[in-house]
C-alpha cells in the first residue's frame, strides 16, 4: 500500500505541475491524458499484487486513490469532446445546456449514491460494490449500466470539475460580448484590411466565415472604421501591378525576423 501511496504522489504532483502552467483547456486535457497513460499500467499491476492490511486501507484504495486518479482520465476525455463540439457546431448556449443536462442526469439516477457520498455517510463506508482492472474507456461503457462505487466517485469528482468549466465558458463568451474591443495603435488602411480579410478568407475556405464579417473583426482590433470590403477590394483589382502590397510587405518583413533570429 505504501507504493501505491508514492505512486499516487508522484502522479499527483506532476498534475500539478500542468495545472500550474495556465495551458488552454485542450493542451490541459490532452497533457493531462498523456500523464494518466504514462501512470495506468503501474497503477494496474499494483492493483493486482496489492495486499491490504486493513478494512481502512481497502476503502481508502477503493474510495480515495484509484477514484481520483480516474476521474482526471474523464475530465480529459470529457474536455476533449466538448472542445471538438464546439470547434465544429455554431450553437454555443445549445452544446453548454446538453452538456450541463447530462450531469444533472447523472446526479438523478445516482441521487442516493450522491447523498451518501458527500454525507460520508456509514452506508457509503460499509458498500463493497468496487471494481478491479478498469483504467481504459471501459469507464465509460459503465454508465450505462449500474455503477460500482469507485466508478461513481470517479464520475462525481470529474463532472464536478467540468461544472465549472462548463460555467467558465459562459462566462468567457458574456465577457467576450460586453467588453468592447480596444483598438491596437498600428496603423492599417482600408485597403489593407480588405486584402487580409480575402487572404485569410481563401486560405481558411470560404464557409469558415464571411470576408465581411472577418474585416469588421480585424477593422475593431487595429481601429479601422467600417467601410465597403468590396469596393476596397475593387481597387485592389485595379493596382497595375503589385496587387498583393500589405501581403507581400508582412512576408519580407517575417523572414527577415526568421533570418535575424536563426542565423
Amino acid at each position: 500500500m505504501k507504493k501505491m501511496i508514492s505512486l499516487n504522489q508522484i502522479f499527483f504532483d506532476r498534475l500539478t505541475k500542468i495545472e500550474k502552467d495556465k495551458y488552454c483547456h485542450i493542451e490541459s486535457a490532452i497533457k493531462i491524458q498523456n500523464l494518466y497513460f504514462e501512470f495506468v499500467n503501474d497503477y494496474l499491476a499494483f492493483e493486482q499484487k496489492i495486499v491490504f492490511k486493513s478494512k481502512r486501507d481497502e476503502e481508502r484504495y477503493f474510495t480515495e486513490i484509484k477514484p481520483s486518479f480516474i476521474a482526471h482520465f474523464i475530465y480529459a476525455r470529457k474536455i476533449l469532446e466538448i472542445e471538438a463540439a464546439l470547434a465544429s457546431a455554431s450553437d454555443f448556449d445549445k452544446i453548454i445546456a446538453f452538456e450541463q443536462s447530462k450531469i444533472l442526469h447523472f446526479k438523478e439516477k445516482n441521487f442516493e449514491l450522491s447523498k451518501a457520498y458527500q454525507n460520508k455517510t456509514g452506508q457509503f463506508a460499509q458498500m463493497e460494490n468496487y471494481s478491479s482492472g478498469i483504467y481504459d474507456d471501459q469507464v465509460f461503457k459503465e454508465l450505462s449500466r449500474t455503477l460500482t462505487f469507485d466508478l461513481f466517485i470517479a464520475f462525481y469528482k470529474a463532472y464536478e470539475k467540468i461544472e465549472i468549466y462548463l460555467l467558465e465558458l459562459k462566462f468567457n463568451k458574456t465577457k467576450q460580448f460586453t467588453q468592447p474591443i480596444i483598438p491596437l495603435e498600428v496603423p492599417f488602411t482600408k485597403t489593407e484590411i480588405a486584402e487580409l480579410s480575402y487572404a485569410i478568407q481563401e486560405l481558411k475556405g470560404k464557409r469558415a466565415i464571411s470576408v465581411k464579417h472577418l474585416a469588421s473583426k480585424l477593422g475593431a482590433v487595429f481601429g479601422v472604421e467600417a467601410f465597403n470590403i468590396y469596393d476596397a477590394f475593387r481597387d485592389i483589382g485595379n493596382r497595375d501591378q503589385n496587387k498583393t502590397i500589405l501581403l507581400n510587405k508582412l512576408q519580407s518583413a517575417l523572414l527577415i525576423k526568421i533570418d535575424n533570429k536563426y542565423k
